[in-house]
């Protein structure tokens, strides 16, 4: 009997452990502002381990009115500067191809603003930020 709490407890020791090493997951949503009117409303998913900047992400987009959405699956990492300030943090979106498929800046009140292919903050009056959930 004594051996068989010492093998539950010893499980439940190494669960727990086990857990401290968990995914966590950043939602960012928000309706971005098109060209055509209509919003594009955007739903990113940045998953990571904790401390991390580099990770997995989804990200949901779909053109308000129209039923189907599209999905787009990478990798993210963090670029330190921007082309406005040397000292931003930028999210980098990228699904394998080589080439970089979004940028958004990182501001101070848990926010996430697009940026174009040049880091710098896309032109316009439009709506180009994302709230953290």
């Amino acid at each position: 009997m004594r051996m068989i709490l010492v093998i539950l407890f010893s499980c439940f020791c190494y669960t727990a452990y086990s857990g401290a090493h968990d995914t966590l997951t950043d939602v960012y949503k928000g309706i971005l502002s098109t060209k055509t009117g209509k919003g594009l409303v955007t739903e990113l998913r940045l998953s990571h381990e904790p401390y991390a900047d580099e990770g997995t992400f989804v990200l949901i987009e779909k053109y308000a009115g129209y039923p189907n959405a599209g999905v787009l699956k990478g990798q993210w990492t963090v670029l330190r500067g921007s082309a406005t300030d040397k000292n931003a943090v930028v999210i980098e979106l990228y699904n394998g191809t080589g080439v970089p498929e979004r940028h958004y800046l990182k501001l101070k009140n848990g926010t996430i603003k697009m940026l174009d292919e040049k880091l710098m903050p896309i032109k316009g009056k439009g709506n180009y930020i994302l709230q953290k959930r």
